[in-house]
């Protein structure tokens, strides 16, 4: 009795947590995160107290217990070792507790014959119902607001750059699978074309994403489910309803395509396909030539500092230092392998790429060998090949930093993992429940310790938002991060420099150097406090260092270099200097004009236009090609803040 209850207070909590994920912004912020650990801690605990014998659910496998242990393990201590520690407690978090879910699921979502258990019936029909929601909030946000691509539920309204359809079409690679396996249950017709007709409004909400990556894995999805379907089946039989669930689906997902579009083409433009296909849409091929640079900069990152990485969450602030384009840089590499190799050690990748072959090699072999004739084996299939999209899709395109995707997922994966009963000692399975007892504890402890000061910064976030600094500083000031500051000692210190209160601003950033010396944003604030304090020789050492770390994505950065040169009297160094400040500034210019990553609405200009103020002096040789950049900026500049400023408002807010 004890024990079905706590397994079903284990099964609402779980589909709040993936209605929460999924509709809010999806499960990108930091709450969704912690929410994940509480519900992973409670999942474990409760099942280890509400089945106590070992001869309750099957065992984990050990060949992906050991790697799964480990991925954890190897990931914490990834993070004791990082350069950027004020960030990644978030990854170590969700990470763990994804982890747990995996393992959770392994052992309890499945009967004692390795039969799924009802449950998981009733979490794809709650996903079911979720992508839906998620299509119809996504189509209104399509049509009605100023975003090209559609989103579904993968937004945060508050700001205009926080729009993900790359995550959303993600996220439907997952999705879409299990629709299709929901369009077939039931006996009735009519039932059926209706459940195919909202699968096809899915497929046209996937497309309107517009994402490439997505709809290449989505072919490879296509065909691994016809490799799965061809094993053990009547192909006439299968033949007319195949073709049914075909024609009605491409229609709708046409139908929903067009309608869209044409409603969005009232209010605002809309992306052309073919100039998507071709890469002359206005980023061009960018999105592929960055991706292709991104994954040498995280190879030669993990070659830098192969045992343990950078820390995780550690691409932003490491990779700046390779660049070569302005603002080409990003959060994450792009590829789900290269970034855990360059945040935690090629251990680390090795681990996770061993746990993935531990689950899906023998499970993809079952469903090859065995084909689709029982429920389960189809459940089964449809399960893998959602699993193997999102796979695929992150090996061009990292998004499993939203829970909306990873909870989903990793329990995708538990149900995959080959049944296994009798073969391990009652002492090893008990030794197995206890760890995983003590990894939850672990997690727990560490959030719920940190989880106080997260209300305070952000109360103190949004008190400096709404212009009130002073109850900004009083929230900050409450804030007691043992682990997980992330910018908020930034923030303090720029609150203090606008009051002139340097030296208070100077011991903050020391301290927040001291955890993430690799952001050059620390640096430029640094040089800027001792500029002030005319301490120019210490500040030419503080800007030098951010200007070897960031040089192409804060035009800021080098203009305080050249103004603490000047200061300090180094005109050596700086005539040494020339030809490089000359080709950045040059480089600025040509962003500028033509807006590269929306650089021309950014304060990258009026930084632009101060720099070249200072380089005339310097450089007076080049002042007549200072003064044509100068025109260029100001003339792009104008234009693409007039375009911007000229857009269509939004009608949902």
């Amino acid at each position: 009795m004890v024990s079905r209850l706590v397994d079903r207070l284990t099964h609402v909590l779980l589909i709040i947590l993936l209605v929460f994920a999924v509709l809010w912004r999806g499960g990108k912020g930091i709450e969704a995160t912690w929410l994940l650990v509480a519900v992973a801690g409670f999942c474990v605990m409760a099942a280890f107290y509400a089945h106590r014998t070992v001869k309750d659910g099957r065992e984990v496998p050990g060949t992906v217990w050991i790697p799964a242990v480990l991925f954890l393990l190897w990931t914490s201590l990834s993070f004791l070792f990082s350069l950027t520690r004020n960030y990644g407690l978030d990854e170590v978090l969700r990470d763990g507790a994804l982890v747990l879910i995996l393992l959770w699921t392994a052992r309890w979502m499945r009967d004692a014959r390795g039969g799924l258990q009802p449950f998981v019936r009733t979490l794809l029909h709650a996903l079911v119902i979720l992508t839906l929601a998620a299509c119809a909030v996504g189509t209104a946000v399509y049509v009605f607001q100023p975003v090209n691509r559609l989103v579904g539920s993968f937004f945060y309204y508050r700001f205009s750059t926080d729009y993900w359809p790359n995550a959303w079409a993600e996220y439907l690679l997952l999705a879409w699978p299990v629709v299709l396996l929901w369009s077939k249950w039931g006996n009735g017709g009519k039932k059926r074309v209706l459940r195919e007709a909202l699968f096809g409004c899915v497929l046209g909400c996937f497309f309107l994403s517009y994402s490439r990556g997505a709809v290449i894995a989505f072919a490879g999805q296509l065909a691994l489910l016809a490799a799965f379907s061809s094993r053990g089946a009547d192909l006439k039989a299968s033949l007319r309803p195949l073709l049914r669930t075909v024609i009605v689906s491409a229609v709708v997902a046409v139908a929903v395509f067009t309608v869209a579009n044409a409603m969005r083409s009232r209010l605002y433009p809309v992306v052309s396909v073919a100039k998507k296909i071709t890469f002359t849409a206005d980023e061009g091929a960018s999105s592929f030539t960055e991706r292709a640079e991104f994954f040498r900069q995280a190879s030669m990152l993990a070659y830098m500092r192969p045992l343990w990485g950078w820390g995780p969450y550690s691409f932003r602030f490491a990779q700046p230092r390779l660049q070569e384009e302005v603002l080409q840089t990003s959060d994450h590499p792009h590829n789900v392998i290269l970034k855990y190799a360059a945040e935690r050690g090629v251990p680390g990748a090795a681990l996770y790429v061993l746990l993935l072959v531990a689950i899906l090699i023998p499970s993809g072999l079952r469903l090859l060998r065995k084909g689709k004739g029982t429920e389960e084996l189809r459940t089964s299939s449809h399960l893998f090949v959602a699993v193997a999209g999102v796979l695929a899709h992150n090996l061009i395109d990292y998004n499993l930093q939203f829970v909306g995707i990873t909870l989903p997922l990793w329990l995708f994966l538990g149900l995959l993992i080959p049944v296994e009963r009798g073969k391990t000692s009652p002492r090893g399975s008990m030794l197995k429940r206890r760890v995983e007892i003590l990894l939850a504890m672990a997690l727990l402890v560490v959030a719920t310790a940190e989880f106080p000061s997260l209300v305070t910064s952000s109360l103190g976030r949004h008190a400096e938002a709404a212009g009130d600094e002073t109850k900004a500083q009083e929230w900050y000031g409450r804030t007691r991060f043992d682990i997980y500051p992330r910018d908020l000692l930034l923030s303090r210190s720029i609150l203090y420099m606008e009051h002139n209160a340097v030296i208070d601003a100077e011991s903050v950033l020391k301290k927040y150097m001291g955890m993430n010396n690799e952001d050059a944003r620390g640096w430029k604030l640094l040089g800027e406090v001792q500029l002030r304090q005319f301490r120019a020789r210490e500040a030419v050492e503080s800007f030098r260092q951010a200007y070897l770390l960031a040089r192409w994505n804060d035009a800021g950065i080098v203009r305080g270099y050249v103004q603490a040169l000047m200061d300090a009297g180094r005109g050596r160094e700086l005539a040494l200097q020339g030809p490089e400040i000359l080709r950045l500034m040059e480089a600025y210019a040509t962003a500028i004009r033509k807006n590269t990553h929306f650089i021309a609405l950014s304060g990258n200009v009026e930084q632009f236009m101060e720099l070249s103020k200072l380089a005339k002096q310097v450089y007076g040789d080049d002042k007549g090609r200072i003064n044509g950049w100068m025109r260029d900026v100001e003339e792009g500049a104008q234009q693409a803040r007039r375009d911007f400023s000229s857009r269509r408002p939004g009608f949902l807010w």
